[in-house]
């Protein structure tokens, strides 16, 4: 076993995070666009004064998260309690905090845990606060004892700050004893990070505007979603600066930014994977987290349990994460914890508190699954994800599956996504129709997966054609609105010879979910585009058009002061009666969309307009249908 196995209490890559402006130390790499954070190890084992310039790298471009109110009311009894996992801004927040009205001129000591504590009193006018790593010698379980250095703090007219060690038990167990929780950090919002430290790297707002010119608007949620660290933040404006420095499109700077953060997470992860893989117990519960991070220790224990399965019945070797029961979740989350995976908690208003577990850094995840998926475990990981049950646990499942696909041009790229889709049952289907929707939005892969869908179409194995369907629609994202509208055509074409009820539902429901979430009138116009050609899409736009109708009555009665979307709804009734008739689901629309807006002058004002607009055609089974209309409704 390496010096970085999970069995060793240290830090395999002696993690140094600091909030908003903290930096990686060890031996990473570190750009010199943001400036270095605050180095606590500059204070470990010091009784004294931590430099000035400490507190200034602290306070630079800090952004004060939600919990600092909090805080500030606990300092008023003269000791606060810190709770939270590696990239929380723990750090840099206590620093923060115990410069108060002083600012970067307040005087901060750092004392060592092992100081006697219960002996120990401040002297006056010595410190404006004191930081602590740890647990007091044992003191925080002791309310009597807090409360007396608390007192002394106070003569002192002083505050102490406690970080706690990164353990759930203990701080579950702190809960319990002293009747109240310790603060729990969670990072600001990573986006606001990005901005106030892209504020301090780049002083001029002109210059500032140009970075960001041009660059996706969705790029930002994509690299920092919910829960990203501080130092994600400042990776991702270390990104953008040297992308913005290099010419190029919109798009090859974008690529450049991902592929910087890529590169980075691929480096720092190979420190410390290989004597991860070497220990099946390490490696079950680190590949589980990298696919589902974000779910509770309870789920991903659980799935790392279905792997150790898989292992173990694919080898006869050991398999077993050694997870089960209550203590084995907690080992569980404490196995974790040397290579930055937290346990957080999310306060909800109302509700009790939820766990879920999150990396330090969030490129990590695909880092780890990267390697992983060029590794011997490659086979079983297929398997292992299209057994996947849950909506959110499906859409990490693809998510992870679609970084198996290698960035080498190729045949055979997609070949583990096929085996999933026809393997996999409903579940496999579900997962690799999200890993293709990844891909189709993924420049690099787009246009080859939209080919490989196209080919699928026409394929006789239906459950390729319902996977090719499931990818348009649904899940956590669409795919490209012009890609999905082109499958969709031609998996209805494929239809009329190798019709299937799960493919016809399939590609109804992926239609629905683009016009619901994608730009309607493309939808619209495509549909009326299908009514003019010869093939099997003219009839499926006139049956589709009563379920759009009914999908959202109120979009369309708003929409009928646009033009066009007035004239498109018009002239789609108009081809719709024309090729099915005035009875069946289009007329139960229709009085459905009048019963509606008869509570509303303005809507019904709109939907007669429509109805007199298509009067306007004299074909009987128009005239059959306004009857029938004017009769019922």
């Amino acid at each position: 076993m390496s010096e970085t196995s999970p069995s060793e209490p240290v830090n395999p890559l002696h993690f140094n995070i600091a909030v908003n402006t903290g930096r990686v130390g060890g031996n990473q790499s570190v750009s010199s666009h943001v400036p270095a954070g605050p180095d606590l190890r500059k204070g470990r084992g010091l009784r004294g004064r931590l430099p000035a310039s400490l507190l200034a790298d602290a306070a630079k471009g800090f952004v004060a998260p939600e919990w600092m109110a909090r805080a500030r009311k606990r300092s008023r009894g003269g000791i606060v309690l810190l709770a939270g996992g590696r990239g929380t801004g723990r750090q840099t927040a206590a620093l923060n905090l115990l410069c108060g009205a002083h600012g970067t001129d307040a005087s901060v000591h750092h004392l060592d845990d092992d100081l006697d504590f219960g002996a120990w009193r401040p002297a006056p006018g010595e410190a404006n606060g004191y930081l602590v790593e740890g647990t007091l010698g044992g003191l925080v379980r002791n309310r009597a004892a807090l409360t007396s250095i608390g007192s002394r703090l106070l003569e002192a007219d002083a505050v102490m700050v406690v970080i706690l060690p990164d353990d759930p038990e203990l701080v579950a167990g702190l809960e319990d004893s002293l009747g109240m929780a310790p603060v729990h950090c969670t990072p600001p919002a990573a986006e606001r990070i990005f901005h106030a430290q892209l504020a301090v790297a780049v002083p001029g707002e002109e210059e500032r505007r140009r970075l960001l010119h041009g660059l996706p608007p969705d790029l930002l949620p994509e690299l920092l979603p919910p829960g990203a660290s501080p130092r994600d933040a400042l990776d991702v404006v270390d990104a953008v600066i040297d992308a913005g420095e290099s010419s190029g499109a919109t798009d090859a700077r974008a690529a450049r930014v991902r592929g910087t953060l890529a590169e980075q997470a691929d480096r720092e992860v190979a420190e410390f994977l290989p004597g991860w893989l070497d220990d099946p117990q390490a490696r079950n519960a680190l590949i589980a987290a990298a696919v589902f991070c974000g779910s509770s220790p309870q789920s991903i224990a659980e799935q790392a349990e279905r792997l150790a399965s898989k292992v173990e019945g694919a080898s006869g070797g050991p398999g077993v994460s050694g997870v089960s029961g209550q203590g084995g979740r907690r080992s569980f989350s404490a196995l974790l914890r040397p290579v930055g995976v937290r346990t957080d908690r999310v306060q909800r208003p109302g509700r009790s508190p939820v766990t879920h577990m999150a990396f330090a850094r969030c490129q990590w995840p695909g880092a780890i699954l990267r390697n992983v998926w060029r590794g011997p475990l490659a086979d079983l990981l297929v398997p292992w994800l299209w057994s996947i049950e849950g909506y959110e646990l499906i859409e990490r499942a693809g998510w992870a599956l679609a970084l198996s696909v290698p960035p080498e041009r190729g045949t055979g790229r997609l070949n583990r996504i096929r085996a999933c889709a026809t393997s996999g049952g409903p579940s496999g289907r579900a997962v690799a129709a999200k890993a293709l929707r990844v891909l189709m939005n993924d420049p690099d892969f787009s246009r080859e997966t939209a080919g490989q869908l196209g080919s699928w179409a026409y394929e006789r194995s239906w459950s390729l054609r319902c996977v090719a369907a499931l990818t348009c629609g649904g899940g956590s994202e669409i795919a490209p609105l012009g890609s999905a509208l082109a499958l969709m055509r031609k998996l209805v074409r494929g239809a009329e010879g190798e019709p299937h009820r799960y493919v016809d539902r399939a590609v109804d429901d992926a239609l629905l979910d683009l016009f619901h979430r994608g730009d309607r009138r493309v939808v619209l116009r495509t549909l009326l585009a299908w009514t003019e050609s010869e093939g099997a899409e003219a009839e499926y736009a006139t049956r589709i058009l009563p379920k759009l109708l009914r999908r959202d009555l109120a979009w369309f009665g708003a929409q009928t002061t646009d033009d066009e979307v007035f004239t498109l709804t018009v002239r789609l009734i108009r081809r719709t009666l024309r090729a099915r008739g005035p009875g069946g689901a289009l007329r139960d629309a229709v009085l459905l969309w009048r019963r509606v807006a008869a509570w509303d002058p303005i809507h019904k004002a709109a939907v007669d307009a429509v109805l007199f607009a298509v009067g306007g055609d004299r074909h009987p089974s128009v005239g059959r249908f306004l009857d029938a209309i004017n009769r019922q409704g």
